[in-house]
């Protein structure tokens, strides 16, 4: 969640007030160990999903 967190810092500062984004992690969730390259590409299409709407 960090690496995301990181992400959505830097999308913060290159998109200002035009992104807004909320964490909703199941319970368990934070103690499961995935590559953090594996999670990048479903964040940006969710993200560019939702800007879609």
């Amino acid at each position: 969640m960090e690496y995301i967190r990181l992400y959505f810092n830097l999308q913060e500062m290159r998109y200002e007030d035009r992104i807004d984004y909320l964490e909703q992690i199941e319970e368990g969730c934070d103690q499961l160990y995935v590559v953090r390259f594996m999670l990048q590409p479903i964040v940006e299409n969710a993200r560019n999903m939702d800007s879609r709407i």
